[in-house]
């Protein structure tokens, strides 16, 4: 007898895409999701990699991140400004926002200290955004100040130990398939404007993307130095390449960091996040106001001027610029161009249909991006969004995940998802010295309804 597979409804699709978006990393040395072969082979190999032959790759799987997501009762803390918290108190309401966490409250990790559940450790994510990152963006404002929100909750039995991270650098596929189904809602001229700003984004761009393909096929054939150089400028016409090449500073940067703070961090299983914070915003000051990440092109002259000053990091600069060389080739081809290794450059149809096929995830990133600039983003861009995020709560309620995190890397960002039946309670915290404690109950409840970009103080407004 033939037993015939039943097609996937559209909602099975639909979870289907956003498993891919995921990191699990309870199966962390299994098949990640990625489409080809190829790459699924060469993912497992970095992430053996990554935890074996680096100073903190331990933490990937063995940190203090995962402890408090498998606890029974989580803490978290938020962080706001005495303004916004005003205007949160009347509404009585507290909005998950986009970013990295895509629906998500953004937060960082609290351990009760010494076993009391009043007075919490703050992860030194959680601190350097408190004391440093937060101010910055605030600094010239008066009558205002940095103000810590404690958040708890008793989580259920299935929403524990439930790793599963959120990777937005393969969200590509997805905001395609959301540009898809919306594009209705804008007028023919503008979706041809948009589609041909697109196509002109890559077409002038294949001399970075040629370069992936061979760097990824062939290492030694340029040298790190030079393709880091190709990488910078191609920037400026693929935005997205900002968010891949920050992304891969910072993971070289946790892994491999071995100075006394990022020491003394490892003992208390936290990946050390000060160091790429300050390089972020020493080398793009602008940063601190909108976290645009578009903007992030340091050339390698440029990192190594920075690194030179801190000698005592424990790496070279060769070193550091062949991990990153090799690592951002693979995270473009494999996030970006599905059949990377298969690209006949001189064959390809410059039409929106041809594109797609070849560039799907990065057509999608790119429509996302240029969203928020466009003529009308402001209707178009609030719809995008939401319903992305929709469908990322359904995604996570589907399965048990209370609490979210960047699954990039586990390096501590986390955020609560607002559309999971938990009771959580909310305190006004009192901070010093890298403890907060609770001080009054805040009559807040967290609310399924992203919040207007204008309305953040940390995030890209643009």
């Amino acid at each position: 007898m033939n037993l015939e597979i039943p097609p996937q409804r559209p909602a099975d699709q639909l979870l289907s895409s956003w498993a891919d978006a995921h990191v699990f990393y309870n199966l962390y040395d299994h098949p990640s999701g990625l489409r080809s072969a190829h790459f699924e082979e060469d993912e497992l190999e970095w992430r053996k990699r990554l935890l074996q032959e680096t100073p903190n790759g331990s933490l990937i799987r063995d940190n203090s991140m995962f402890e408090v997501l498998r606890s029974d009762t989580i803490s978290l803390l938020h962080v706001t400004t005495e303004k916004k918290l005003k205007g949160l108190l009347k509404e009585t309401a507290l909005y998950p926002s986009g970013g990295c966490l895509v629906g998500s409250i953004y937060c960082s990790l609290l351990r009760p200290e010494n076993g009391d559940r009043t007075q919490f450790h703050v992860h030194n994510l959680g601190r350097y955004i408190f004391e440093a990152e937060a101010p910055r963006a605030i600094s010239g404002e008066a009558n205002n100040a940095v103000t810590p929100i404690i958040a708890e909750a008793a989580a259920p039995k299935n929403a524990r130990d439930n790793l599963i991270g959120l990777d937005y650098l393969r969200l590509g596929d997805i905001h395609l398939n959301i540009y898809r189904s919306l594009e209705y809602l804008m007028h023919p001229d503008e979706r041809q404007r948009l589609e041909d700003d697109v196509i002109y984004q890559i077409k002038a761009s294949v001399e970075f993307l040629g370069a992936c393909q061979a760097y990824l096929l062939q290492p030694r054939r340029m040298k790190p130095e030079e393709f880091l150089a190709v990488a910078a400028h191609a920037i400026e016409r693929l935005p997205i390449i900002g968010y891949f090449l920050c992304e891969t500073v910072i993971e070289f940067l946790l892994c491999h960091q071995n100075c006394d703070e990022a020491r003394a961090s490892h003992e208390q299983r936290e990946f050390y996040n000060r160091s790429y914070k300050e390089l972020l915003f020493t080398m793009r000051p602008n940063l601190v106001k909108s976290f645009n990440l578009a903007t992030f092109n340091p050339s390698p002259v440029d990192l190594s001027t920075y690194i030179a000053l801190k000698s005592d990091w424990g790496f070279t600069m060769p070193q550091m610029f062949e991990f990153m060389a090799e690592r951002l080739a693979f995270l473009v081809c494999s996030r970006l161009i599905p059949d990377a290794t298969g690209i006949d450059w001189r064959k390809i149809a410059w039409r929106f249909f041809s594109v797609t096929e070849i560039f799907g995830p990065l057509v999608g990133h790119l429509i996302h991006r240029q969203l928020r600039t466009f003529q009308r983003s402001g209707l178009f861009y609030f719809y995008y969004d939401q319903t992305k995020a929709m469908q990322v709560w359904n995604y996570w309620n589907h399965n048990d995940i209370a609490v979210s995190f960047n699954g990039v890397i586990p390096k501590g960002e986390v955020g609560i998802n607002p559309a999971y039946p938990l009771d959580w309670k909310f305190y006004r915290g009192m901070y010093r010295d890298g403890l907060v404690c609770k001080d009054v109950q805040l009559s807040l409840k967290a609310v399924p309804r992203l919040v207007d970009l204008k309305n953040t103080f940390m995030r890209s407004k643009q």
